[in-house]
């Protein structure tokens, strides 16, 4: 039940409740930090998660959960069909099709997961008629894994 205060707009600080929208983005870097313990805040909105020889940097915008997650592969150019040019995870499913009760540590595990099955592959600046392969690049999964039973 939610004080006329909160119905209208108006939160007290400090001991205060906090907007259902700051709790359930507090129960998610909570999830990301508890399911991934060697996540780096970058800043309050941005994480980053070593995997290999790349990074999986997660970005969390103002009005996150209502809005999409920007996940992101940085410090590599790699391909994957998961991935767009600049590195954006766009491929995931729910991901592409988010909502705010989604968890954001199971989809960034199965990311993970999805990476280990497909590893994603640096790009080379040889030219296209080149015989050199693409290197796979070698991922190592720095997370717990996450029970699969849902609940809600």
């Amino acid at each position: 039940v939610f004080s006329f205060a909160e119905m209208f707009g108006v939160f007290r600080g400090g001991a205060g409740r906090e907007k259902p929208s700051a709790e359930a983005r507090q129960k998610q870097v909570d999830a990301l930090r508890y399911n991934f313990p060697s996540l780096n805040a970058i800043s309050p909105d941005t994480f980053d998660l070593q995997v290999g020889s790349f990074v999986l940097r997660i970005n969390l915008p103002p009005d996150f959960p209502n809005v999409t997650p920007i996940v992101q592969v940085v410090g590599a150019d790699v391909t994957h069909p998961w991935l767009d040019d600049r590195g954006l995870v766009v491929g995931h499913p729910r991901l592409s099709g988010w909502q705010k009760t989604m968890d954001l540590s199971r989809i960034v595990q199965e990311i993970l997961d999805q990476f280990r099955q497909n590893p994603p592959r640096l790009r080379h600046a040889t030219p296209a008629y080149s015989s050199v392969p693409a290197r796979t690049l070698r991922c190592s999964l720095p997370f717990r894994p996450l029970s699969l039973s849902c609940s809600h």
